[in-house]
């Protein structure tokens, strides 16, 4: 009986591991032979940024998600700002140079955009 309890218990806490731990990074980097430390670009759904700032190759963040406590990391936010004389739509991405992962930088880009603009507008973009 005493097995069978320490059994259940293992199975247990094996399940509740894997269901916090898990994550699934949703970021494909595929290298660039022509630029080297950047990804090539596509439009397959790679969620990766890439860039050079001074000579130096910066990427954004990898998209993760799935983990059961840790939920989803995007690597690109994207939110509308207002004032009394523009209306922009501001997109971010989070991401690092290519030897300093300690470290947490973004890029911004400010666009402006009508006053009416919606998020079912964005396509027109």
């Amino acid at each position: 009986m005493k097995n069978e309890l320490m059994k259940s218990g293992v199975v247990l806490v094996l399940l509740c591991v894997s269901l916090v731990s898990c994550q699934k990074n949703e970021t494909r980097y595929y290298s660039d032979d022509d630029n080297k430390g950047l990804s090539v670009f596509s439009n397959t759904g790679n969620n990766i940024f890439t860039c050079y700032v001074n000579g130096i190759p910066w990427r954004t963040i990898n998209r993760t998600c799935c983990g059961f406590l840790s939920g989803t990391t995007s690597e690109i936010f994207i939110r509308q700002q207002n004032d009394s004389s523009h209306n922009m739509l501001v997109i971010d991405w989070l991401g690092n140079f290519q030897n300093n992962t300690s470290s947490l930088d973004n890029f911004s880009l400010n666009l402006y955009i009508p006053a009416n603009f919606t998020y079912r507008d964005f396509n027109k973009l």
